[in-house]
């Protein structure tokens, strides 16, 4: 399995960081459990899934993939891609190189607007996406993207 261009490993994180959410939310949201979540999500995402890819590569392949309207080979609506960004977002808050998937993003949109394969231009160039991935972002990386 090739983590950057198969879904199934992001899924999979995405699957664990909502079984998660629900554990931490059954204890009564308390900060302990929250500050471990992060602790642990942040650990995972800063092991690199294979020597050829990082996690910032792999999450932007799978956010280039869902933008253009699809999951593997499954065809996705606007509703699934909404969703699927919302978790995409969730992830990202936890990268350790924000900026080199920033930098990966922003040739991934280009190559999407440019070539018309994207699923929805308008929500890519839309404020409300680009602030979502702003707002755990570092100075730079809330540079680079902006620049688009």
């Amino acid at each position: 399995m090739d983590p950057a261009s198969d879904p199934a490993y992001i899924q999979q994180l995405v699957c664990i960081h909502e079984e998660a959410v629900l554990l931490v939310q059954a204890m009564g949201g308390a900060p302990a459990f929250h500050r471990a979540m992060d602790s642990a999500f942040g650990y995972m995402l800063q092991q690199e899934p294979t020597d050829a890819c990082t996690n910032a590569e792999v999450l932007c392949t799978y956010c280039d993939q869902i933008l253009r309207g699809k999951r593997g080979q499954e065809k996705l609506s606007d509703e699934e891609v909404d969703a699927a960004c919302t978790t995409v977002v969730c992830l990202f808050r936890y990268l350790p190189d924000k900026d080199m998937f920033a930098e990966a993003y922003r040739r991934d949109l280009c190559r999407r607007l440019l070539s018309g394969k994207g699923v929805n231009n308008t929500y890519e160039r839309s404020e409300e996406h680009t602030s979502e991935l702003q707002s755990p972002c570092n100075l730079v990386c809330r540079l680079l993207l902006e620049k688009k």
